[in-house]
């Protein structure tokens, strides 16, 4: 087969299929997907970065994480979910490494990190693939409270991924948050892949040294035959920031 044909050949592959190709050590199809998938995670990662020379090699790393660990797929996220969210664990990486973000060690919270799975208090799964966790329906994550949040309020963010089978089903996720019974915001998410759920909680939701943080999804996938979990979503990160 000559070059050309090979590339067509590639292009009209799933990403699934360049996956398990890649497992079998085929260096092509790791070119293949890495050509597919090249734009759109570089400008994810220097989004997150704020650093293009950053963001490259952490695209590079990525990738040859994809050619170490493609026989570890199990299909249970998208191969680009998969992927991304390798991504974006290397990227929450660097930017500690370099001291990029100044994050109270207890105000941001990565759900695959042994260190801060005590601040998830109910509603989550095991680790997958090590980079994120399912919740259920109801989960809960506590955080310290962050300084003079108590005067200025502070910001609220949840990194998630939506899965695409669970769109199909459930039709739209929306997604709420309460901190000691107040709502402090919601969000209805209609399109798959990854999301940034943010809400400014008030000052007066800030009374104790740790804040703890309810989370709610209006619908989730129910336990079935093959899967004996509730889902909601799949989550890789939080934090709480002060204002």
């Amino acid at each position: 087969m000559d070059m050309l044909s090979a590339r067509l050949v590639d292009a009209a592959a799933s990403d699934g299929q360049l996956l398990a190709r890649i497992a079998r050590g085929d260096q092509d199809a790791v070119t293949a997907l890495y050509r597919r998938l090249e734009r759109p995670l570089f400008a994810f990662l220097v989004k997150t970065l704020r650093d293009r020379e950053a963001a490259a090699d952490v695209l590079n790393e990525t990738m040859l994480d994809v050619w170490r660990q493609a026989g570890r797929f199990e299909g249970k996220s998208s191969v680009a979910t998969w992927i991304y969210s390798i991504a974006h664990h290397k990227a929450i990486s660097w930017l500690r490494k370099r001291r990029e973000v100044e994050l109270d060690e207890e105000a941001v919270a990565e759900v695959a990190d042994d260190a801060t799975a005590s601040q998830l208090l109910r509603g989550f799964h095991g680790v997958e693939f090590n980079s994120w966790r399912w919740t259920s329906a109801d989960f809960t994550i506590a955080f310290r409270t962050p300084e003079h949040a108590d005067r200025n309020g502070a910001w609220l963010s949840l990194k998630l991924t939506v899965p695409e089978a669970s769109l199909k089903k459930l039709g739209s996720i929306t997604l709420s948050a309460k901190i000691g019974g107040a709502a402090v915001g919601s969000e209805t998410f209609t399109t798959s892949g990854n999301h940034e759920f943010r809400a400014e909680a008030p000052a007066s939701a800030f009374k104790k040294e740790t804040t703890e943080v309810n989370f709610s999804l209006d619908k989730s996938l129910p336990p079935n035959a093959t899967d004996p979990r509730q889902l909601g979503v799949i989550v890789t990160s939080a934090a709480l920031v002060a204002k």
